[in-house]
């Protein structure tokens, strides 16, 4: 008998340490991973592997997002439409545009190869959105904790509103939509980049040039390359072929 409720004490204290680390995990995915490494919407930390890589601007211009329109409302973004970083910059989808949200069977972060099924569907632009983050201590400065949001500023004006786009692992993983129930919905946001109103001293797209592919003096994007939103660190950095370099808090807009 003694031995039975030793081996039940044993059992019942194993159960009671399970629960205990599966309550901290789902309470941690609730809210924020810690510093995932190293996929889409993950953010830069200190002896990250890529930190310190050059970065290449695609010039004076960040590059726009934009929707395909394959929703239910014609015309309208709305949550069913699939939305894409338009790399070149054509109003369609094309080779190594990057995935904001999911399409069929592809993720969030990949990047379009030749032959996928939204290969040359009509971009809608998304102009009136800005990327922006949620303030979560209130500093009123970026930093690493804060959760960045692809956001409809024409909708909620500063408040994160249903159908905004995670760019960041908060209270979902990137590429995911905010509904009206979301916990981080209503929240109030700060721009990082203006589509409209162009803000090059916080923030820019920019691309690790992995396989050094350049034409006429100029570096090419393309496949292998990383793509970031990179914080800028120096006025320098905004001069034309300046390259910057990864670092803490630059967010990984691609797979």
């Amino acid at each position: 008998m003694k031995e039975k409720f030793s081996l039940n004490k044993c059992a019942l204290l194993g159960i009671l340490l399970i629960s205990l680390n599966l309550a901290l995990i789902l309470s941690s995915y609730a809210t924020m991973l810690s510093f995932p490494c190293c996929g889409f919407g993950s953010k830069v930390v200190f002896s990250d592997g890529d930190e310190g890589r050059p970065l290449n601007s695609w010039g004076c211009l960040d590059r726009i997002f934009g929707f395909a329109d394959t929703g239910t409302e014609k015309g309208f973004y709305d949550e069913f439409d699939s939305v894409y970083l338009d790399l070149d910059d054509d109003k369609m989808v094309s080779m190594n545009d990057i995935r904001i949200t999911p399409f069929a069977e592809f993720y969030p972060g990949s990047k379009v190869a030749r032959n996928d099924r939204d290969i040359n569907l009509i971009l809608m632009s998304l102009a009136k959105w800005n990327i922006s983050y949620i303030d979560v201590n209130g500093d009123g400065i970026y930093s690493l904790l804060d959760p960045v949001y692809l956001h409809n500023k024409s909708d909620r004006g500063n408040r994160i509103a249903s159908g905004d786009i995670r760019l960041s692992f908060f209270y979902g993983l990137p590429g995911t939509r905010v509904t009206g129930f979301s916990a981080d919905a209503n929240s109030f946001a700060l721009d990082l980049l203006g589509f409209a109103s162009h803000i090059p001293e916080v923030v820019s797209i920019r691309f690790f040039n992995a396989n050094g592919n350049y034409l006429n003096g100029n570096p090419q994007y393309d496949r292998p390359d990383a793509v970031y939103l990179h914080i800028i660190s120096s006025k320098k950095e905004l001069e034309i072929g300046t390259m910057g370099l990864v670092g803490p808090n630059d967010l990984r807009l691609s797979l």
